[in-house]
């Protein structure tokens, strides 16, 4: 349980009249969604919402629950309030990714930081949907008080938000096992921040807790068997046109358990152009042909980071989400986050499936008078993992803010399109990557919204 200050000197709060302004503008957003205008979400690794659900709110909790709220009120200082203000920001899975993110800054892009990704989004969409169904069954209105905060619907009990930190805590721990302690302190950080915005009472905060910590404990038991902790078993071919070097990467991806797709091998491009082909000399001709200058190489190296692989898409979903109001209807946004985590985690089993299916040589390696900006990564040049990853983001976010359609596309386009510049793709490469990249993603929007969304969603 988590413990709440007794009361100090008050600090100056909104009016009433200030807040009911606030709600009137949250309700008239477009994305903005009261509990009574929920859509039917379904939960994607619980079985149902009522499997996870608490026991209802003890009556003889609701005059501490109370006190506890007017206390916390009472005695909010600017840190306190500052703390409110960061935990509500954004979706629900906001903070959480990118405190994800912010350890995934060491080291290359990889599958296994995808994986990981799409691990916490979808334990913030189990949670948020469960939770929120709860909601709306106890029906428990929220503290009484003048909060300083907006609230998500008149309902309270269990948080959501709380339930939300508590499913993430659980499986960052699970990913980043020495700082399992800190995570643990940000989710009661968090979900104290509700009861001292005044939004929720600590019972609801402690049932949110409880239930997200349940959740997270379903959806690591989900990847338990999905097949990322198990050592390559092939051979490696030999010969011409092949990828050449001792040390190759990531080559048991593609037998990995994808979240949606049914089968890596459905998106398997075609066979890459042969090396002694008339076609392969004019990628290879396009490559030399390629003005690298200055800004182009400067792109090039950017594109070459986990920041460019995951935290700029990432801050164009939590901006798209913010724009549109979306961060009002939780269920709706953890269900985008989820959509796009699982959408790059599914492109990347199939990407790197069929790298390791052709093998195929890098550029520099084929024609050794090719000169890169940086070595070529350790695993087969086709497709390009950087137009996989690029063009399902954007086909994905795409799907969701479809007024931001031409923007995304140039993003996805420059990623791939940074690879030539490299010298470490070719152009063939980039185009399979786009396509095998748009594949997935429409895969995986049609089966989720099956799947995952009721009548009328």
């Amino acid at each position: 349980m988590i413990h709440f200050r007794s009361s100090h000197a008050r600090s100056r709060l909104p009016s009433r009249g200030s807040l009911a302004l606030l709600r009137f503008v949250l309700l008239a957003l477009p994305g903005f969604a009261s509990a009574d205008d929920a859509r039917a979400y379904r939960p994607w690794v619980i079985e149902s919402s009522e499997a996870v659900r608490p026991a209802a709110p003890d009556p003889s909790q609701e005059a501490d629950d109370a006190a506890a709220v007017r206390d916390a009120l009472a005695g909010l200082d600017e840190g306190e309030r500052a703390e409110a203000l960061f935990w509500d920001a954004g979706a629900a899975n906001h903070r959480w990714v990118n405190a994800l993110l912010e350890h995934y800054r060491v080291g290359p892009p990889s599958p296994l930081k995808g994986r990981g990704l799409a691990m916490l989004n979808v334990a913030v969409y189990d949670i948020v949907v469960a939770a929120d169904a709860a909601q709306r069954h106890f029906a428990r209105p929220r503290p009484d008080v003048t909060a300083i905060l907006a609230a998500n619907g008149p309902h309270g009990y269990p948080s959501v938000r709380a339930a939300a930190a508590g499913a993430a805590a659980g499986v960052l721990a699970h990913l980043l096992p020495d700082e399992a302690a800190a995570f643990e302190a940000q989710a009661a950080s968090a979900a104290r921040s509700r009861v001292d915005a005044g939004v929720s009472f600590p019972s609801d905060v402690d049932a949110g807790l409880t239930l997200g910590r349940a959740v997270a404990e379903r959806v690591l038991a989900r990847v338990e068997d999905d097949g990322s902790d198990l050592e390559w078993q092939g051979s490696r071919p030999e010969g011409p046109g092949k990828l050449k070097g001792e040390t190759f990467v990531h080559a048991a991806v593609g037998d990995w358990k994808p979240w949606v797709i049914d089968s890596p091998k459905a998106f398997l491009p075609d066979p890459p152009l042969a090396i002694d082909s008339d076609e392969m000399a004019a990628q290879l001709a396009d490559l030399k042909a390629i003005e690298r200058t200055v800004p182009a190489a400067i792109l090039a190296w950017s594109q070459h980071s986990v920041d460019s692989a995951y935290q700029v898409w990432y801050d164009r979903l939590a901006m798209s989400v913010f724009e549109s109001g979306l961060d009002r209807d939780l269920p709706r946004a953890a269900f985008v986050y989820a959509a796009f985590a699982t959408a790059n985690n599914d492109a990347m089993i199939a990407c790197f499936g069929a790298k390791y299916t052709w093998w195929m040589i890098r550029p520099a390696q084929l024609d050794e008078s090719l000169d890169t900006l940086f070595p070529s990564p350790p695993h087969p040049s086709y497709p390009s993992a950087h137009s996989c990853s690029g063009s399902t983001n954007a086909r994905t976010l795409t799907h969701f803010f479809p007024g931001q359609a031409e923007s995304l596309a140039a993003m996805a386009d420059a990623g791939g399109h940074s690879r030539l510049v490299a010298g470490i793709h070719y152009p063939m490469d980039k185009v399979a990557g786009e396509k095998l990249g748009n594949a997935v993603a429409d895969s995986v929007l049609q089966t989720l919204e099956r799947r995952l969304l009721g009548e009328g969603g």
